[in-house]
């Protein structure tokens, strides 16, 4: 048997430690999410994009590519992998609803996360057969009034002319009749209605009251007129008396209420406020500079002042610390879960992210001076935006507006949160767009 030279073997044995070097640094790199890139051409550490559809079957694509939908330890999404750092084209779609497309930048060890995709359908459904004059959302449930003027709920009439509140959960609704005026208390799930008669705080009988809920209590109503304010119990019409002086502004949260007077000399609002539990009062706790035309209390506290001059002010109740947030302020609305607060102004839509760590947003919409209302879709990354003549939905996300595309062509429309409805009139007839759930 002839034996392998000395030297041959020596360097067959250095070229198997080099490869075993060089394939076990690879694993290991490997391992350690670095991948070789050709666009530049070099080593870089890889990242992930978590993307979640609704509906949940829609197909993605990443740069024209359909991708895999794996479902599964990381929830009802998908987690796609070994990206290298860079800019990606992602696309959403499905049979019935309208496509998304986003340009998403993936940097290293960093998964990206572009949950709450949100399909909108394509086709809306006829809900009724007969004619709708108009619609309103009061509380989770949708009233209709009909040809004749008439609010109905589901079929049942509601007394009275003009609705004018209800409860968190639209069990009680309360109505107003202009001709006799009197107030009544609908209680829905008894399809009765009580007639509360003439209520208190009133300057006089043609002294209409405007009414809010009370958060987290479905019979407790703020009543305010321009004489006072009071706290009524619905549908019994039990009433407290807050104050007799001539309220500009009130809101409540749960169990707590503040409300806003005017020191015309001054030229300030006074803000005092009214804990239910305690029944203790604070008057006068903080003052805002200007008329104070709007408030909006929070449960963690916080409350914001929009006054005349369109400034708005932030503030936490027991503490002394007003801070002026805008200027040319339109309109505000808080998410469902008071985590963030949409700003409307002349120029567009600033998010304020009222928890956390994340920076706040600021976005160009087209035809700002035509926008009317902010709605938050309840997911809180997305929102409806009303215009005189249709809906549009706003993903929070889409700073280049690829995806700001009509959602309802009327401007007649009602958003019902729980069933992720959004319902619409169009040539006097009722529509629904179901918004996927899953």
């Amino acid at each position: 048997m002839v034996q392998m030279p000395k030297e041959v073997r020596r360097r067959i044995f250095y070229c198997l430690i080099a490869a075993f070097l060089v394939l076990g640094t690879g694993i290991v790199l490997y391992a350690q999410g670095w991948r070789l890139g050709f666009q530049p051409l070099g080593f870089a550490k890889v990242g992930a994009m978590y993307v979640r559809t609704f509906p949940a079957d829609a197909k993605v694509t990443l740069d024209g590519k359909l991708k895999e939908r794996r479902i599964g330890w990381i929830g009802k999404g998908t987690l796609l992998g070994d990206l290298l750092p860079g800019e990606y084209e992602l696309g959403v779609s499905a049979p019935g609803f309208q496509p998304l497309a986003f340009s998403v930048v993936v940097s290293s060890t960093i998964v990206t996360n572009m949950q709450n995709l949100v399909l909108v359908p394509d086709t809306p459904t006829l809900v009724t057969s007969t004619t709708v004059r108009d619609i309103t959302l009061a509380g989770t449930t949708l009233l209709l009034q009909t040809a004749s003027g008439t609010h109905t709920l589901a079929g049942m009439p509601i007394r009275g002319g003009t609705v004018l509140a209800a409860s968190e959960d639209g069990a009680v609704i309360l109505s107003y009749a202009t001709s006799s005026r009197n107030y009544y208390a609908a209680e829905t799930a008894r399809a009765t209605s009580t007639n509360l008669g003439r209520l208190p705080n009133q300057a006089s009988g043609r002294d209409v009251l405007s009414f809010q809920p009370v958060p987290r209590d479905d019979t407790l109503f703020l009543a305010k007129s321009s004489v006072g304010l009071h706290l009524i119990r619905m549908p019994s019409g039990e009433t407290l008396r807050l104050t007799t002086t001539s309220v500009i502004a009130a809101a409540a949260a749960p169990g707590r209420i503040v409300w806003a007077t005017f020191d015309a000399k001054a030229q300030i609002s006074l803000l005092s406020s009214y804990d239910i539990p305690s029944r203790n009062r604070n008057a006068d706790f903080e003052l805002v500079p200007g008329r104070v035309t709007s408030l909006l209390f929070l449960g963690s506290g916080e409350i914001f002042a929009h006054t005349q001059d369109g400034s708005l002010y932030s503030m936490n109740l027991g503490q002394s610390s007003r801070v002026r947030l805008a200027q040319n302020v339109r309109s505000i609305a808080p998410s469902r879960d008071d985590s963030k607060l949409a700003i409307l102004d002349g120029r567009g839509v600033e998010i304020v992210r009222l928890r956390g760590d994340e920076p706040d947003l600021w976005l160009a919409l087209p035809d700002i001076a035509r926008v009317q209302k902010l709605v938050w879709h309840r997911d809180g990354d997305h929102l409806f935006v009303h215009y005189p003549d249709k809906v549009a939905f706003l993903d929070l996300r889409d700073t280049a507006l690829r995806n700001f595309s009509t959602a309802a062509p009327s401007a007649v429309a009602e958003y019902e949160p729980n069933g992720n409805i959004l319902y619409f009139l169009k040539d006097n007839m009722l529509y629904k767009l179901e918004f996927p759930n899953s």
